[in-house]
């Protein structure tokens, strides 16, 4: 418990950009007002659970999409999505299959925030032009 409290006070001064003294004072005010528990700890690993099973749903549902215009995931990176139109092999169109699949994204989010009990919200960035890249390694995806 003390390396948490410890660690908490480091955290906690480096947000405020107070001294750790008043950081370790008001963790101290809040630990005696909450109580760190086990059982609180169970609940942010169930949470989290939760979360990543959405996100497995949103990310499965968005590969179904770009599959559908001829699109290719490139990389997920946290809680974002990075696909693209025309690579490997040249499309004409490119930027009409990458914009329906966005479109398609958006439609997804809001039927799906109809039904879920978290509210997700989408922004959506879209680039035409030159790309330089390479793959390293032998796979795509491990």
């Amino acid at each position: 418990m003390k390396k948490l409290i410890d660690h908490q006070t480091k955290f906690v001064a480096s947000i405020t950009g107070g001294p750790a003294s008043f950081s370790d004072d008001m963790l101290k005010r809040v630990h005696a007002r909450y109580e760190i528990s086990r059982a609180n700890f169970d609940e942010v690993v169930r949470l989290l659970g939760e979360t990543l099973v959405e996100f497995d749903d949103i990310f499965t549902s968005c590969d179904r999409i770009v599959d559908q215009f001829g699109c290719e995931r490139i990389k997920t990176i946290g809680d974002g999505y990075m696909a693209v139109s025309g690579l490997p092999e040249p499309n004409p169109d490119h930027a009409q299959n990458i914009a329906r699949a966005a479109v398609l994204f958006r439609r997804y989010i809001r039927e799906r925030n109809r039904s879920s009990k978290v509210a997700w919200e989408c922004r959506i960035g879209l680039a035409t032009g030159p790309v330089i890249g390479s793959m390293i390694g032998v796979q795509k995806y491990v």
